[in-house]
């Protein structure tokens, strides 16, 4: 019997970050205001402290910040009327880099610095639209990265120890496997609105217990800090359901490695077993 535990992109799934982690996009934010009015400043500090309430400690996936974003600028609509309006595209990029995960990222330093000296709306745009976008990209590699260490970290809680990690175009796969040869596989793949889903499935349970199995994977994620909406799980009936399941099961049982350790029989076995054989009328 097989098993699968998901948690689709609808399940809004986000994890506990590392400490400090998500002060950086309001450190950020802070630099390109630092020249700005009392009007924009305090517009800032305000939409920053409503953010802070709702996203928490948590790496939130960047359609929630998004849609956080824009709520925030909605009521921050009269005062950035009044402003200049670079200025305006500034405080719209500082609302929009608080809540988003930066590491010490040198890249960011020059797009900071030049959207914070942009003297025309065009400048302005231009520099916010480019610092936001390797905002985005910085935020959604350590969401990825901070959930496939949250996965590895539960797949050796679950009883599977060895882990090997995969990266590819949309995602990533984790193989967990554990001394009897079966595996606990992982996928986390990424949509372009960088939306994560996050599916699991014991591959190689006989017993029934693949659901035990699964039940400790998700408590280990929830200790991990992975929050999401309940998963789903439905059983498969052998016929694994993931991709990378798939390919597992398709390894051969044994290597050829294994094969070629296997010990000859010794030479008085091997000519006592021919000799059997012809006295039953067989060829050897």
């Amino acid at each position: 019997m097989s098993a699968v535990t998901s948690r689709p992109r609808e399940s809004g799934i986000s994890v506990t970050a590392a400490a400090g982690v998500l002060t950086a996009g309001f450190a950020v934010a802070g630099l390109l205001l630092r020249g700005a009015s009392a009007a924009a400043r305090a517009a800032a500090r305000a939409a920053a402290r409503t953010l802070e309430e709702e996203v928490g400690g948590s790496l939130e996936a960047l359609p929630r910040l998004d849609a956080a974003h824009r709520s925030r600028l909605e009521a921050l609509a009269p005062t950035l009327a009044r402003l200049d309006a670079a200025e305006g595209i500034r405080l719209e990029a500082a609302v929009r880099l608080g809540g988003l995960a930066l590491p010490g990222d040198a890249a960011l330093e020059p797009l900071t610095t030049t959207l914070a000296a942009a003297s025309t709306p065009l400048e302005a745009r231009r520099a916010c639209d480019a610092l936001l976008e390797r905002a985005a990209e910085a935020h959604q590699k350590l969401l990825t990265a901070r959930l496939v260490q949250a996965c590895e970290r539960a797949s050796v809680v679950a009883g599977f120890p060895s882990v090997q990690v995969r990266h590819h175009a949309t995602g990533v796969r984790l193989v967990a496997t554990n001394p009897a040869g079966l595996a606990l596989v992982t996928e986390i793949e990424t949509d372009p609105s960088g939306e994560p889903a996050l599916a699991t499935e014991v591959v190689g349970v006989r017993d029934g217990s693949c659901g035990s199995v699964l039940d400790r994977f998700d408590e280990a994620l929830e200790q991990e800090g992975v929050r999401s909406s309940a998963p789903r799980r439905r059983y498969t009936g052998g016929v694994c359901a993931l991709a990378a399941a798939r390919e597992y099961a398709r390894r051969p049982a044994h290597s050829k490695q294994h094969v070629a350790e296997t010990p000859e029989p010794p030479e008085g076995d091997r000519r006592a077993t021919r000799a059997r054989a012809v006295r039953a009328g067989g060829r050897r």
